[in-house]
């Protein structure tokens, strides 16, 4: 029961009106009992400064971060943790003792937790996509100790970008013979994720997917996580 003294969290981005957010985030939150609800709040990049000041300002008790202000919202926070620096992205705010945004980013553990008992160690993974979403897999896909983690995009300038971003730990890994593969998507293949073309798209699991090897699809067409063993 909302009352006057229910306090609020919000998803921040723009579009949000596609969201699931709200409704799986107020279910948890009516289960565990707890006098908040969550919202989604459309908001314009020339707004964000605005809006991330006002719900200092009320009783805001945190937000959620999406596209595409994750990597804007960096200007607007007095604390960053470490993963959030090293991926280059914000997706969770709480306002801490000084009533600051203090920033973080949850999507590697998110993205880990359920794969962690699935002894994924040494296996073989392709990503597909390569926007902010990608390098939290990406750092997830190597704290499981994969053995190849290959990237393709449709976006060579946000692939140019992963690879910058990855520069020292790519090197790194081939120290230590984990190969990191990094390649442009052909158009014929980008269509083939357009048009949802199944007969394709078999070609495509069985002419890139052996046995063995992970499948963590980014692209919009078919966000969703599979592995290609049978």
């Amino acid at each position: 029961m909302i009352s006057s003294k229910t306090s609020f969290i919000a998803l921040i981005g723009n579009p949000v009106s596609h969201s699931l957010s709200p409704i799986m985030q107020n279910a948890a939150l009516q289960y565990l009992g707890l006098d908040l609800i969550y919202i989604a709040v459309p908001c314009k990049d020339e707004d964000l400064e605005l809006v991330l000041n006002s719900f200092k300002k009320i009783n805001c008790k945190g937000l959620n971060i999406t596209i595409p202000h994750k990597e804007k919202v960096f200007n607007l926070c007095s604390e960053i943790s470490p993963i959030a620096n090293k991926l280059k992205a914000i997706n969770t705010l709480k306002l801490n003792s000084e009533k600051e945004w203090s920033a973080t980013n949850t999507d590697v553990e998110g993205f880990i937790y359920p794969l962690k008992n699935l002894n994924l160690a040494k296996k073989k993974s392709i990503v597909l996509g390569s926007g902010g979403a990608a390098r939290s897999v990406i750092q997830g896909l190597i704290n499981l100790n994969l053995s190849t983690i290959s990237v393709i995009s449709r976006n060579k300038s946000s692939l140019d970008e992963l690879i910058k971003n990855f520069d020292n730990q790519i090197q790194l890994l081939a120290n230590n013979c984990l190969r990191f593969n990094i390649q442009s998507c052909p158009n014929y293949f980008i269509e083939i994720l357009r048009q949802k073309r199944m007969h394709d798209y078999r070609w495509f699991r069985n002419a890139c997917c052996p046995r063995n090897k992970i499948i963590i699809i980014l692209d919009r067409w078919f966000r969703s996580t599979f592995s290609c063993n049978e």
